[in-house]
């Protein structure tokens, strides 16, 4: 039994090397440890002879435009190894439940591999499904709508190479594109407010077509499975300062057959995983972008009529939450992962006992009553010192803090789900069947 035990609290020590390895090189400063944690270098990236290079293309019901994608990439693959340094290029295409006939135009091209979701399971699934299809040095992705030109492909493995990076990918936003206008005008903000709070300049956030080395794959976790798959993995490329991601001009086209990005939906799920992720590396930055945005919006309620004095005293309010809240996320990182990844019971407890998706949704709910009293207010003209008036002032400070309790709460989880990708690799391959 002795000996048993041994072995375990070796094993644990290990994992927990590896845990407080990989968090101080990603924070960039020192990680808290308890006494007896070994300080493990953090894994580095493997250099091989061969440079096998697979595209993933996932598809949901693009039956207009698979089949010119298809033939522009197996096209594009001799020029590929004639001009960068990959050795073989491979494709696999993803149908995400497609229910037109994109699964049989796929099958027609015998030199793909083929993955059949009998469900829609979302764009960052399926591309993750790829990537654990193969085992290629290099794994990319790019769009089956026709947008993109397989050839693009070259420029982007050689500033791989070139600048020794873990990411590159294809920016849009250039004289050679044909995005739409509300489209290009959201990018260009996304990518503003990225650069902004990791404090590296990016063109494109969003870009449906990039080249990642294997090895930095488990690096980028976690990744969601919807659309904002691409904003998720930009932020972790720039703000983990152990990658480097780079980024090339590429042509853009009118896509062929229904969009599927809902503009409003879609930009909502944009905007939150790029703060979310930026509260994880750095809070303080995300919170001052959350009270900038507090203020804007008591310019329009003063604007609407309420008191300056009891504005003031709500902003200062929510203003102090928000700093409270970031607090509390930068600390989750210092101190409430010194736990290691085995955890405790009382994270467990925790974790078992509070939702942070509940918790948010009771804020907004909150949020909600407020503004539906304060339309009362507006419409009745009560005095907004009265009853009505301390219940708005009541629920918006109760939603904020619901919101910021959620979110905080949500920190620590990423916190866990990022480092224990980094110890078990989520990017073995698998068999398909």
């Amino acid at each position: 039994m002795d000996a048993q035990n041994t072995v375990k609290d070796a094993e644990v020590a290990t994992e927990r090397g590896a845990f407080y390895s990989a968090l101080e090189a990603a924070l960039g400063h020192p990680a808290p440890r308890r006494a007896g944690a070994p300080a493990d270098a953090a894994p580095s990236l493997p250099d091989t002879a061969t440079c096998r290079f697979t595209i993933v293309i996932p598809a949901l019901n693009e039956e207009q435009a698979i089949g010119g994608t298809l033939t522009d990439v197996l096209e594009a693959r001799r020029r590929i190894v004639e001009e960068t340094a990959v050795t073989e290029v491979r494709v696999v295409v993803v149908n995400d439940g497609s229910t037109d006939r994109t699964q049989e135009i796929a099958e027609r091209f015998d030199e793909i591999t083929t993955i059949r979701f009998e469900k829609n399971r979302g764009y960052g699934a399926a591309i993750k499904a790829g990537f654990k299809a193969d085992d290629s040095e290099l794994v990319g992705f790019m769009d089956a709508d026709g947008t993109l030109e397989a050839e693009s492909w070259i420029p982007l493995i050689n500033k791989l190479f070139e600048d020794n990076a873990d990411v590159v990918l294809g920016a849009r936003l250039n004289d050679q594109s044909d995005m739409p206008l509300v489209r290009r005008l959201g990018n260009w903000g996304f990518a503003r407010l990225l650069g902004f709070v990791s404090g590296r300049p990016l063109t494109d956030c969003a870009s449906g077509m990039r080249v990642i080395r294997r090895g930095s794959l488990k690096y980028l976790m976690p990744l969601p499975d919807g659309l904002h798959f691409t904003p998720a993995m930009s932020c972790n490329a720039l703000l983990d300062r152990r990658l480097k991601i780079s980024e090339v001009p590429v042509p853009y086209a009118e896509r062929v057959g229904r969009s599927k990005l809902n503009v409003l939906k879609d930009g909502m799920r944009f905007l939150t995983i790029i703060l979310l992720t930026g509260c994880f590396y750095n809070p303080i930055k995300c919170a001052a972008c959350g009270i900038v945005l507090s203020w804007m919006a008591a310019l329009i309620a003063w604007l609407a009529g309420w008191e300056p004095a009891l504005l003031l005293k709500t902003m200062l309010n929510i203003d102090v939450l928000a700093a409270g809240a970031a607090l509390v996320c930068h600390q989750a990182v210092k101190a409430l992962i010194v736990a290691g990844p085995t955890g405790n019971e009382a994270e467990r407890s925790l974790h078992r006992w509070t939702q942070p998706r509940l918790l948010a949704n009771i804020g907004f709910g909150l949020l909600g009553l407020a503004a539906l009293v304060t339309l009362a207010l507006l419409l009745t003209g009560s005095p907004k010192s009265g009853l009505l008036g301390a219940s708005a002032l009541a629920f918006s400070f109760g939603g904020v803090a619901f919101v910021l309790l959620g979110i905080s709460l949500r920190m620590m989880q990423l916190i866990r789900h990022k480092f224990e990708a980094l110890i078990h690799d989520p990017f073995v391959r698998t068999q398909q069947s």
